[in-house]
C-alpha cells in the first residue's frame, strides 16, 4: 500500500473537494476588499436534487481513487477515511466560503473559511505530519503553518456557537482578520436548510480590467459596481436569479431594456430555423422564461432551468457518471 501520507493527501482532498465544486448566503461583510466571493450552505446542496447525485458521483470518483492508490485486498474504505480525519467529509462540512482579493494572483492572496459540525476530528493531529510545520499563539488563537508547493499556508480552527470553522490563506494576517470574524462568515454560509433557499451565491465586485478595454462588454461594466448570482433548487428546477448593480436607475433600465431586446432577438433567430433542433428549442424556451425587472439602480434577471436538463448535460458534456 502507499505511504500514509498519500493517503493523508487523499483525505485531505476529499475535504476540499466540496469548495471547489460548489460555493452560499446573506451578508458579505468582512469581504469588501474581496474581487470575488463564492459562498457554499453544503447542507442546502445536500437536501438537493442535484446534490444528492453529485455527492454520489463524488463518492464513486473517490473510492476509484483509492482503489488506484490501495495495493491489491489492502484499498482503503471510505469508512477508514472518515476514521483517519475523524469525521465524515461528505456529510460533515456544512458550508465554505473562498474570497479571493486579486484575480491576477489568486493564489497570493485567497482566503478560504470552512465551517464544519461539531467535531474538526483529527485535523489538528494530522497537521504535526505537514512539511515544515509550526504554530504559534496570538490574540489567544493558534495559528498553525506548513509549506505547500513553496509558499507558507496558514490555518486556524475555532469554535463557533456549536460548530468548528476551519480558516486557510497564505496571508497570517488575513487569517487572523477572518477568524476574528467568525460569527459573521457563519451567517455568510447560512444556517438555513429551507426550501428554496440558495445553496450557491457568488458576489463580483470588481472585474478583470482586460474586459474594460474594448467590445460592447466596455459599454456596461464602466458602469457596473457588483454582481451577485444566487443557484436554488425549487421543486424539480434550479432557480438562478442574477442581480447587476450599477451606479443609477438609467443605466439599469438602459439595461432592462438591452436583456429584453436580446430575448426577443432570440426567439427571432429561432424562428428563421428551417430546421428545429430540439435542444435549440429547449434554450430558446429557457431564453422566452427569463424574468428581467429593474428596482432602482439593480437589475435582476431570473431563469428556472429543470434539474433533468442540468443533469444530462453533466452526463453528456461533462462526462460524470450518473
Amino acid at each position: 500500500m502507499k505511504s500514509m501520507f498519500a493517503i493523508a493527501g487523499l483525505a485531505l482532498a476529499l475535504l476540499v473537494t466540496p469548495l471547489m465544486v460548489w460555493g452560499q448566503e446573506e451578508k458579505w461583510s468582512g469581504f469588501d476588499d474581496a474581487q470575488v466571493v463564492v459562498a457554499v450552505n453544503m447542507e442546502q446542496f445536500r437536501s438537493t436534487e442535484l446534490g444528492k447525485q453529485l455527492m454520489d458521483v463524488a463518492k464513486k470518483q473517490a473510492r476509484e481513487a483509492l482503489a488506484e492508490m490501495g495495493d491489491g485486498d489492502k484499498t482503503p474504505s471510505l469508512d477508514e477515511i472518515k476514521e483517519f480525519l475523524g469525521f465524515d467529509p461528505f456529510e460533515e462540512i456544512r458550508g465554505a466560503v473562498i474570497a479571493i482579493d486579486d484575480l491576477e494572483q489568486p493564489e497570493e492572496n485567497m482566503v478560504a473559511i470552512i465551517q464544519l459540525g461539531e467535531t474538526s476530528g483529527n485535523i489538528e493531529g494530522l497537521l504535526l505530519g505537514l512539511p515544515e510545520y509550526e504554530s504559534e499563539k496570538k490574540n489567544g488563537m493558534t495559528i498553525h503553518s506548513a509549506e505547500y508547493e513553496g509558499k507558507t499556508i496558514y490555518g486556524v480552527i475555532r469554535q463557533v456557537g456549536d460548530n468548528k470553522v476551519l480558516v486557510i490563506a497564505p496571508d497570517k494576517e488575513k487569517v487572523l482578520q477572518i477568524s476574528e470574524q467568525a460569527g459573521d462568515v457563519r451567517q455568510l454560509i447560512g444556517q438555513t436548510s429551507a426550501s428554496k433557499s440558495p445553496f450557491v451565491r457568488i458576489l463580483v465586485n470588481e472585474l478583470p480590467a482586460e474586459l474594460m478595454e474594448d467590445g460592447p462588454q466596455a459599454n456596461i461594466i464602466k458602469f457596473l459596481e457588483s454582481i451577485e448570482l444566487t443557484i436554488a433548487e425549487n421543486g424539480d428546477e434550479l432557480a438562478i436569479t442574477l442581480t447587476l448593480t450599477v451606479d443609477d436607475s438609467e443605466h439599469a433600465e438602459q439595461l432592462r431594456q438591452m436583456a429584453n431586446g436580446f430575448k426577443a432577438m432570440i426567439g427571432f433567430a429561432m424562428s428563421q430555423e428551417e430546421e428545429q433542433d430540439e435542444e435549440l428549442q429547449k434554450i430558446a424556451e429557457l431564453a422566452k422564461g427569463i424574468k428581467v425587472s429593474a428596482e432602482g439602480n439593480q437589475i435582476n434577471a431570473a431563469v428556472s432551468i429543470p434539474v433533468d436538463m442540468v443533469l444530462k448535460f453533466l452526463r453528456e458534456e461533462i462526462d460524470l457518471p450518473f
